[in-house]
């Protein structure tokens, strides 16, 4: 991965942390930092895993388990 590509990486990542962290502080004020990372942690796993094993392997269950982490939030 060269280093354009790894910024943009990282640019990704922030960004979706920042959009997850402002939803979940939306739904728990208080609380929004750790189910915001969790969120983002979530997303990004599944993504990585969908793109090595198909979306239907375990990268399936991410959303399940967002909607447990809002539920619980």
């Amino acid at each position: 991965m060269d280093h354009s590509a790894r910024i943009q990486a990282r640019q990704y990542r922030t960004y979706l942390l920042a959009i997850f962290t402002e939803l979940a502080e939306e739904l728990s004020p208080g609380r929004g930092t750790v189910p915001g990372a969790q969120l983002a942690v979530i997303i990004d796993g599944c993504s990585t895993n969908a793109a090595h094993l198909g979306p239907d392997r375990p990268a399936a269950e991410g959303l399940a388990l967002a909607r447990t982490l809002i539920a619980d939030a």
